[in-house]
């Protein structure tokens, strides 16, 4: 039911970057004020059931007290207008629906516009320098204190408060990766000069940086191009198959890789098989049922359920009509469209998998991904270990896109509900079966030495359980 779904973490900054490309304007207070209207009404009308989280009324009186501040000012910029707006659309805590200002993003930076010269990570609520596009000598491990005087909690909270998320790990993944065009969005640093407080394991000191371009980042970057998929055999008896998205529009290439994975993983006799998807935002469900059922037998669910609203917008944006004819028929007084799921009876595999199998999770996986790891863990087709996910085994998704008619912020809104393959909703991630800090992992070792303590954190329980 996610066919149409795009939703790794790259894809969806792709898809904000050039979905809305517009130019930074201002608008009148009128103006302003039609946007808000816009934007409430729209949720309203396509979203499955948006007060699961805040009431109508707490929604409302954020919308007066929006209204107030926009009275305040004769004209309002899109930033200013994204920055007002934002923390009351993730108030609703739907990963899946959000406000967007990537375009106005792109616009600056495709046009040499230099944004902050730092990667960051998240660990143990610790701010740590991860990337560093300077020339200046930072050790491994060093804690970013302030900038330009602003303490980096005041900061990061300032950036949770205008993210749309389910909880703080997928907030924390999201600040960690767009980290700099968070604070180009959020602050109006002048000069593009940053001072930064730093402290390593010796002592604090201040540093003067200035701005990088997207050439320069590019120039001295390190780090090659993620893999979409890739296969190894760190220690003998394992195979660590890695999964960094299920993008919808790599199927067939998809396809013929895993089938080859697989014939390589049965030819080898492997016991212990390892699948991350622990950077893994999400994508198409075909590919991830395709790669279910060659570790899994026996009939089973993708969802229990899946519920559509069959609003007029979403009418006229995705679906046909002979769909719409039938959603008509079917749709209950809330324009609900409900479907039951039958199981699956999963393809004959000659090299189906038929050991054990151990499937990586973190904050950064989200969408499809955690569908994939909700089936796995449902079915107890095997044991999940890492960090709870950052999106949600049941959750709202499928984005169904529109624009604000005047500021021309992008706006994405979940249109379906989907129901976990057990069949209940308690709001929280999915919990792991082993614990371990895969975050904390990735930031101080190598992919080879990461994926070995992955495995070997495995092999010691094991032993310690005998």
């Amino acid at each position: 039911m996610k066919k149409n779904i795009r939703f790794t973490l790259i894809i969806f900054i792709l898809i904000m970057l050039f979905t809305y490309p517009v130019f930074s304007f201002e608008i009148t207070q009128n103006e302003a004020i039609e946007d808000l209207d816009h934007l409430y009404n729209r949720i309203e009308e396509v979203h499955p059931n948006i007060y699961f989280h805040q009431s109508e009324e707490k929604a409302q009186n954020k919308i007066s007290k929006i209204k107030d501040e926009l009275k305040t000012k004769e004209k309002w910029s899109d930033i200013e207008l994204y920055r007002l707006f934002s923390p009351f659309v993730a108030s609703f805590k739907d990963g899946h629906t959000g406000l967007l200002i990537w375009g106005q993003f792109n616009q600056f930076y495709n046009n040499g516009g230099q944004i902050f010269p730092f990667d960051i990570k998240i660990i143990d609520d610790e701010v740590l320098i991860y990337k560093n596009y300077t020339d200046n000598k930072i050790n491994k491990g060093t804690k970013l204190l302030a900038i330009n005087d602003i303490s980096i909690d005041d900061i990061i909270n300032t950036f949770r408060n205008s993210i749309s998320s389910e909880n703080v790990g997928f907030s924390n993944a999201k600040i960690e990766r767009n980290f700099p065009i968070y604070l180009w969005i959020h602050y109006n640093f002048k000069n593009n000069s940053y001072n930064i407080k730093l402290k390593d394991n010796i002592k604090s000191y201040q540093l003067e940086v200035i701005g990088v371009s997207q050439d320069q980042r590019t120039k001295n970057s390190e780090e090659n191009e993620r893999e979409n998929w890739s296969l190894d055999f760190p220690i003998e008896g394992t195979a660590y198959l890695t999964i960094n998205t299920f993008d919808g529009s790599l199927i067939d290439e998809f396809k013929k890789d895993i089938d080859l994975y697989f014939e390589e993983i049965n030819n080898k006799n492997i016991e212990g098989l390892f699948i991350d998807i622990s950077e893994n935002g999400g994508g198409n469900t075909d590919l991830a049922k395709y790669l279910f059922e060659y570790i899994y037998d026996k009939p089973y669910n993708l969802f229990k359920e899946v519920r559509i609203k069959h609003s007029k917008y979403a009418a006229k944006q995705s679906f046909d009509f002979l769909t719409n004819a039938y959603y008509n028929l079917r749709k209950n007084e809330d324009g609900l469209v409900i479907f039951k799921s039958d199981k699956s009876k999963p393809k004959e595999l000659e090299n189906r998998f038929d050991g054990n199998v151990y499937v990586v999770v973190s904050n950064y996986t989200f969408s499809t991904a955690v569908d994939f790891a909700a089936m796995v863990k449902d079915h107890d087709a095997g044991v999940i270990m890492g960090e709870n996910t950052g999106g949600l085994p049941s959750t709202y998704g499928d984005i169904i896109r529109d624009k604000l008619p005047n500021s021309k912020l992008g706006l994405g809104i979940s249109y379906k509900y989907f129901l976990r393959p057990a069949g209940f909703d308690n709001g929280k991630p999915l919990l792991v079966d082993e614990k371990i800090d895969v975050n904390e992992l990735k930031y101080w070792y190598n992919d080879s030495r990461y994926k070995n303590m992955i495995i070997k954190s495995i092999i010691y329980k094991r032993r310690c359980s005998a």
